[in-house]
């Protein structure tokens, strides 16, 4: 399988948006697409390995120049048509519209069409499709009717198999659950509004909405809908809601499968599809085999389908009176609605079934399989055909298109002038955008060199903030180690300060006994001292020194205890020095570990700052690159425009180059053929002249010959006048 090529791929959707899509009229907003490039499946595994192959809707996927290779693959083909787009210049829905009958020209879907693009692409799938051979079937008999009188399709054999549907998988409700899911037998009728309104948005379902405001405008229904007997269900997988469209009807849920559909279909009572733009729908076949009644557009393919009145009710297009007066006679009678379903169940079973379908396809399979070598049931392609595809195919002016391929034979001929059109229009867009694109990358340059210098301040500033961090976590271990050597002292001086403790301690105690041994004498030591004073009183009393003991011994106590108290007092005012000391450090020791909290908050506050300016030129550094990518980008872009802009001038110059080279040709050719001219004025001239001379002349020897009068020689006479006339003949050639 073979994608589009890059350029034709570009080129198409150039055509696709410049020639068709920004050029519609209001006639319809149904698709309309431009079929080339395409794809090519006919040297895929699938295709060279099948027995036989059945096309589908291929629209937007295979190009008539593909569906021919498909056709041309040597295998059996059956082409199932579901819609009007293989038929008609493009448009997927005609309308009321039958130019595709005889050529689509002047195309009511285009605000201007200077080459006839709709004309074309029926001009090259009428070639392609008529020097085919394959078996073309219609799914429904409007389609079948459609391509009988088409262009395309006129004259071929074309089958009628219609669109199947398992049957089986649509349960019939019962009357007791119709009554619990609220169908008519609740007084309250609800329609089901299907078509374009359920999922599409904008232009697809401006018909549809059309349609139904057309509808409302009808006092019976808008009645019914204001006392609440009829509501109207729209499912779709949008939002908007009865203020957004000011249409009464109730949202619910696409839903998305068949047990969905089964309960969504057994809450309503009518299936209603006010407008139709292909075949038969889906959830029509759906609706019926639920046993819920229709109501639809009287058409070929709905009257093939049902009875008016019996499985259902068919209104003519646009006439909104009808349908309203329709549904306010099926809000007042809820059996005839239920026999209409019933009657649609049995109906799309017997006409619609999925097995019908298939033995229908089967045959038709078995009967080209046997008839593979003469391809039965469709147009074989003839010399005459055949002849005429190969010579549009190999001119001259469409070769260099159709040498990959990619164009049909008469869209070849006018791509060129195609596509010059469409880059026309849309180079002015271009050149906008690249205008745009210019301007937003001088913004975005402007908006990268702030954040580079940013970046570079902030990064500057990062810098100084690390130096900070790293001082500050310096000075903390400077402040830690100052901490623990007065620590250490700290220890040391407490440690000193008990053992002076205990030293005066054990001093105060030795000073108490002293004292109290002084002044409080045991009665041992009083004896004693009473026989030492005996003993010596005659000496002293022989020397005349009797009272002088008591005050030697009492000097001796009191400068023992001067001493004492001298050293008690040294002892204190040391340990009150220490105290003052140890005081003092406490203090050092509280202010330093106050500094030392205020530098951990500083430190923890330069930390938090730091990781927020790091999370800050991160995302500075992360928003840098996505703007250099988003740079890069719109330079990629930039240049190809650029490139395309310059390719396009080329082509302009060279086709310039090929106008003058033309132009100058054709007055070459002017100057010849005005010289020819005046060389055959002067020998029409000259030949003039000479048939005067020679009707003289034969006037002459005639008169001579009847002077004579010789009557044997009427036959040389006779002879040589008829030569006479041959003469002139032969001198004139």
């Amino acid at each position: 399988m073979k994608s589009p090529e890059g350029n034709a791929a570009s080129f198409g959707s150039i055509v696709q948006r410049a020639y068709i899509d920004q050029n519609r009229t209001t006639f319809r907003s149904d698709p309309f697409r431009f079929p080339y490039p395409g794809w090519d499946v006919s040297s895929s595994e699938w295709i060279r390995g099948a027995d036989l192959i059945h096309v589908h809707d291929v629209a937007g996927f295979l190009s008539p120049v593909g569906l021919q290779r498909v056709f041309a693959s040597g295998r059996p083909v059956v082409w199932t048509l579901y819609g009007q787009e293989p038929m008609t210049g493009g448009c997927h829905y005609a309308g009321r519209c039958e130019k595709y009958c005889d050529g689509c020209v002047g195309c009511p879907q285009l605000i201007d069409d200077p080459y006839g693009l709709p004309s074309v692409l029926l001009e090259d799938k009428t070639a392609l499709y008529r020097a085919s051979s394959f078996t073309a079937v219609a799914a429904d008999v409007w389609i079948l009717e459609c391509a009988e009188k088409s262009k395309v399709f006129r004259g071929r054999q074309i089958r009628l198999i219609r669109k199947g549907i398992d049957a089986s998988a649509f349960k019939v409700p019962t009357q007791r659950e119709a009554r619990g899911n609220g169908r008519a037998w609740k007084g309250i009728l609800k329609v089901f509004i299907a078509g374009p309104c359920m999922r599409a948005e904008g232009r697809d379902a401006r018909g549809a909405w059309d349609a139904f405001r057309s509808l409302l405008d009808a006092t019976e229904i808008r009645k019914l809908v204001q006392d609440g007997t009829l509501q109207f269900i729209a499912p779709g997988i949008g939002n908007r809601s009865e203020g957004e469209t000011g249409l009464p009807f109730i949202r619910v849920p696409y839903p998305e499968s068949t047990d969905a559909w089964n309960a969504l279909y057994e809450s309503v009572d009518l299936y209603f599809a006010p407008v139709l733009t292909s075949g038969l729908p889906a959830g029509l076949l759906e609706a019926m085999c639920c046993a819920v009644p229709v109501m639809t557009l009287d058409r070929s393919d709905t009257r093939d389908l049902l009875e008016s009145g019996e499985e259902g009710w068919l209104v003519e297009p646009g006439d909104f009176s009808q349908m309203a007066n329709a549904l306010s006679r099926l809000a007042a009678d809820r059996v005839k609605i239920r026999e209409a379903g019933n009657a649609a169940r049995a109906a799309v079973e017997v006409k619609c079934g999925s097995e019908r379908m298939v033995g229908q396809y089967l045959a038709l399979y078995g009967s080209l399989m046997e008839n593979r070598a003469t391809r039965t049931g469709s147009a074989v392609m003839g010399p005459r055909d055949s002849g005429v595809l190969e010579t549009l195919w190999h001119s001259p002016r469409c070769e260099a298109e159709t040498a990959s391929g990619q164009m049909g034979p008469f869209t070849a001929r006018i791509y060129d002038d195609l596509l010059s059109w469409s880059l026309r229009k849309t180079c002015p867009g271009l050149l906008k955008a690249a205008s745009t694109a210019e301007s937003e990358k001088a913004d975005l340059r402007k908006k990268l060199m702030l954040l580079e210098e940013k970046v570079s301040h902030l990064s500057s500033d990062r810098s100084i903030r690390i130096e900070l961090v790293e001082e500050l976590a310096q000075r903390f271990a400077a402040v830690d180690q100052q901490r623990s050597i007065l620590s250490n002292q700290n220890r040391s001086l407490r440690e000193e300060i008990r053992c002076k403790d205990s030293e005066i301690e054990r001093l105060g105690l030795e000073l108490n006994q002293i004292r109290w041994n002084l002044f409080h004498p045991s009665d041992h030591d009083q004896q004693a001292c009473k026989i030492d004073r005996e003993s010596e009183r005659l000496p002293i009393e022989g020397h005349g020194i009797e009272s002088y003991l008591r005050p030697t011994q009492m000097g001796f106590s009191k400068e023992q205890i001067w001493g004492l108290e001298e050293t008690f007092r040294s002892k204190q005012a040391e340990l009150d020095s220490l105290a003052l000391q140890l005081s003092r450090l406490e203090a050092d020791r509280i202010a330093r570990g106050d500094q030392i909290a205020l530098l951990r908050d500083r430190l923890t506050s330069v930390a938090e700052e730091s990781e927020a300016r790091l999370e800050q030129i991160t995302v500075l550094n992360a928003r840098v690159k996505e703007l250099e990518r988003e740079l890069n980008g719109k330079c990629e872009t930039e240049g190809s425009l650029l490139d395309e802009v310059g390719r396009l001038e080329a082509d302009r110059i060279a086709r310039g180059d090929q106008i003058a080279l033309l132009r100058d040709r054709l007055t070459s050719v002017a100057e010849e053929s005005e010289a020819r001219l005046e060389q055959i004025t002067v020998l029409n001239a000259r030949v003039k002249e000479l048939e005067r001379e020679l009707n003289g002349r034969c006037a002459t020897e005639g008169s001579i010959l009847e002077e004579m009068g010789h009557p044997a020689d009427g036959d040389h006479l006779e002879g040589g006048t008829d030569s006479v006339p041959g003469r002139k003949k032969a001198f004139c050639r």
